[in-house]
């Protein structure tokens, strides 16, 4: 049975706790995947990787970089955004390679082997974390939005 009485910032608040909690379990997680060749990932709720990733979903990227084909879904470090993305190989030309989100018009800039994770291996999508974490995302955007709108204000 679902509860609608649960007042909204007692659900943000779950949402913030969840959020905080998959980082730092996967802060403490990666070094010790490293040493193995592994990578723990959470996807972001953007939704550029949907129907294949939705958001909230636990990914393994499997090291090294250099065993990464056109058609593989990768973990990288976004060059502008300088965050964790998990989008779909396009084109590899030696030391460069295109991405795209499988529900995204436009390819990704292109990015150096080196900011590559590695090629996603296993899936994981514990109930409920990709919610808690649209929550979550959606209230950090919705806070970055207001702070947008407060900057240009004071500008005119």
């Amino acid at each position: 049975m679902i509860r609608n009485d649960i007042p909204r910032p007692a659900v943000l608040g779950f949402a913030r706790v969840v959020d905080k909690v998959f980082t730092k379990v996967q802060a403490r997680l990666n070094p010790r995947l490293k040493k193995h060749g592994y990578h723990l990932l959470i996807v972001n709720p953007s939704g550029s990787m949907s129907p294949t990733l939705v958001g909230g979903e636990i990914v393994l990227c499997e090291s090294p970089a250099g065993q990464v084909d056109v058609g593989d879904v990768i973990g990288f470090i976004h060059p502008t955004l300088k965050v964790q993305t998990a989008h779909r190989v396009t084109r590899k030309d030696g030391e460069r390679i295109q991405t795209q989100g499988d529900s995204c018009p436009e390819q990704d800039e292109e990015i150096d082997t080196n900011a590559i994770l590695g090629r996603i291996v296993a899936i994981f999508r514990p109930p409920l974390l990709g919610c808690m974490l649209r929550i979550a995302d959606h209230e950090k955007t919705l806070e970055n939005f207001q702070k947008f709108q407060k900057i240009r204000g004071q500008a005119q």
